[in-house]
């Protein structure tokens, strides 16, 4: 068997953006693969049939990295295709019977997310300067390209490079006519929505701001029927990190902004008719937490709501738990992976692109009454088969206050008893992340060069609530 190889980046496929069908008949998702050509990753939709298990590719063109159903056999997404424009974005629509993707319509926007509205029209968001460039002429230096201006904090963003001067605006796109409007005020960066379920008004939150950009969120109501848009939280009460609706109620996870960002936040519940806002739960731990690695990419759910139940993703020490919520503030955990991207919840069963049994990401099926997962996809078997893989061993020490910490050593490729070996320590940033024990492409490759890694989870990583103190 060979040993990992720093170009078997090429091998793994990262999925993400897991969504079931309204009949629960299917489940898409994203998979991913680097270019070999060093310009970025494929992405294609992937369709799996739930009763059969059978996973199919829907699309290659290379490009489709989101997408959403319109019906239990309606998919749409965009993709760039021949004929297409910069900063316009071309969506298609595609039948998972068996048809050709159909182009449905092109918004003149460069859309970052969308959700569809029941009247035929859509909520989508775009990063776009506040103000348009200015028109120089040729032979003047020209902004962006001879010369960058900072005003602004934070002016860079990971996965997005320069953001100085731009915000995530929210627009109502209409099919019929072309038309788009913006709905958020030209200061403000929005940071995510959610359309109501009955879809007559959007969730959004974010923050409107000029110079620094605060720590406090604003969390935002608009009414598709009158136009209007109001606050549902008092300005500066709280860091808001997660938010849903949950029926006729809103949900959201918030900190006290004048507080470290690692502290942990509780959850709430607001009645947009009533104002009335409520603490259910303190769960000791941000949602939506997983370990640290570098077998993930892209987007999709990390909480979501069923019925009563509010379901989420967190870290639970060296693990990923998908826990249950109800609104009374009890919560337990449904089961426990090595680490968890991302989800979807129909019926009964949660399906998850997740890493388990130390291996790279696959897709499960999940029963919500516990018990043994069920591995859906086959992403990674011949590869597996093929490689000596080191399964990293999870060890436990006393700090000096006595605190147990969680570490994991990885023995070297073809280890001998008695050998001597050089040693690597990994240590992670934070303060609120940590390691866990899944598949880690750098540590493998650290330990086919014949090296120990170590790593450990000091105090302040995330995963272990109040545990904040630093060595």
């Amino acid at each position: 068997m060979e040993r990992i190889k720093a170009d078997d980046l090429y091998a793994y496929r990262f999925l993400s953006e897991v969504a079931v069908a309204p009949d629960g008949a299917h489940a898409a998702f994203v998979s991913r693969r680097a270019r070999d050509d060093g310009k970025g990753y494929y992405a294609c939709i992937h369709l799996l049939d739930t009763a059969t298990g059978a996973v199919r590719p829907l699309t290659g063109n290379g490009d489709e990295a989101a997408f959403r159903w319109l019906d239990s056999n309606t998919l749409i997404f965009p993709s760039c295709r021949t004929g297409d424009q910069p900063g316009k974005t071309a969506f298609y629509r595609l039948d998972i019977r068996g048809s050709e993707a159909e182009r449905a319509f092109t918004i003149p926007l460069s859309v970052k997310q969308f959700h569809p509205l029941p009247d035929g029209r859509w909520f989508v968001l775009t990063r776009r300067p506040m103000t348009p460039p200015e028109d120089l002429p040729a032979d003047q230096p020209q902004p962006g390209r001879d010369y960058t201006v900072f005003d602004e904090l934070p002016f860079w963003a990971d996965g997005l490079g320069m953001i100085n001067g731009t915000r995530m605006s929210g627009w109502i796109f209409d099919p019929a006519d072309g038309s788009v409007n913006q709905i958020t005020p030209p200061t403000y960066d929005m940071e995510g929505a959610a359309v109501s379920p009955e879809g007559s008004r959007i969730l959004y939150w974010g923050v409107s701001f000029e110079g620094i950009r605060p720590d406090y969120r604003q969390l935002m109501l608009y009414d598709l029927a009158t136009g209007q848009t109001r606050s549902l939280v008092p300005d500066r009460k709280y860091r808001i990190t997660q938010v849903g609706w949950w029926g006729t109620d809103i949900w959201f996870e918030g900190g006290d902004p004048h507080t470290s960002v690692s502290r942990s936040p509780k959850l709430y519940l607001l009645n947009p008719a009533t104002g009335d806002c409520r603490t259910f739960c303190a769960p000791d731990g941000f949602l939506g937490t997983s370990a640290i690695g570098d077998m993930s990419l892209g987007g999709g759910k990390v909480c979501a709501v069923q019925g009563d139940s509010l379901y989420a993703v967190r870290l639970q020490r060296d693990v990923t738990a998908l826990l249950r919520f109800d609104k009374a503030g009890n919560f337990a955990p449904v089961a426990s992976y090595e680490g968890i991207a991302c989800f979807d919840i129909i019926g009964e069963n949660a399906y998850l692109a997740a890493f388990r049994d130390h291996r790279p990401q696959e897709l499960y099926r999940q029963p919500l009454s516990g018990g043994e997962p069920e591995r859906l996809t086959q992403f990674h078997d011949a590869f597996l088969e093929t490689r000596q893989i080191s399964r990293p061993e999870h060890i436990t020490f006393r700090s000096r206050d006595g605190q147990e910490v969680d570490g994991w050593v990885i023995r070297p490729s073809g280890y001998e008893p008695g050998k001597k070996y050089p040693g690597v320590l990994n240590i992670h940033g934070g303060p609120k992340a940590a390691y866990g024990s899944q598949y880690y492409h750098e540590m493998q490759l650290l330990a086919a060069g014949g090296r120990f890694v170590f790593y450990t989870n000091p105090h302040g990583s995330d995963g272990r609530g109040r545990i904040t103190s630093i060595w």
